[in-house]
């Protein structure tokens, strides 16, 4: 019981304290604009009071005059502006067939970037595929993945799906061995140990 009092006291002074803080900081130390002395207000009349605000007023109208120009001398001096707006334009002749940029701008600074992970696929031969050339692919490896399964087969990293220039399609890629696809024909080739 008593150490909750005591949490109660602490929190109770700190409360205080934050209230005293704000209390300063929004009230007594928020700065005042600058007042007329009192005196001159309480000592002259209302036609004195007329003749001191209007200079005032014409003081305040030409200092926000040469801070910020108003509206009508903005329009009156419109077309000098666009004026001097358009003389400040300079136009430089480019001609982009003759004068070879040093680089293209879209090829990286280090390295190559490839559009894809595996190489683009070249024209299809003209010749007939036979059986034969499906079986002597050359199955270096297989790497085995149960989502994106990998093969190496005649020293290129393919992935399912990959079509050869001679059109044989890697079907499906197994652990042990490799279906491949030649338009309807579907043969699988066993990965050779060594």
């Amino acid at each position: 019981m008593d150490n909750n009092r005591r949490q109660f006291i602490i929190a109770g002074a700190l409360l205080v304290i934050l209230v005293g803080v704000l209390f300063y900081q929004f009230v007594l130390a928020k700065p005042k604009p600058p007042s007329p002395p009192a005196t001159q207000k309480s000592q002259t009349t209302p036609a004195t009071q007329a003749k001191t605000t209007t200079p005032l007023q014409m003081t305040s109208t030409s200092t926000i005059g040469t801070i910020a120009p108003t509206i009508e001398t903005l329009e009156q001096n419109i077309d000098e502006i666009i004026e001097n707006l358009l003389t400040a334009i300079k136009i430089v002749q480019f001609n982009y067939q003759e004068i070879v940029p040093p680089r293209n701008p879209m090829a990286p600074l280090v390295g190559v970037i490839q559009t894809t992970m595996f190489e683009a696929e070249t024209p299809v031969p003209s010749t007939e595929v036979t059986p034969g050339q499906v079986l002597s692919k050359k199955i270096s490896a297989i790497i085995w993945d149960e989502f994106q399964p990998l093969a190496i087969i005649d020293n290129k990293i393919v992935a399912e799906g990959y079509t050869f220039p001679d059109q044989i399609q890697v079907f499906r890629i197994e652990p042990t061995r490799i279906v491949f696809k030649l338009e309807d024909t579907i043969f699988p080739v066993r990965l050779k140990e060594q």
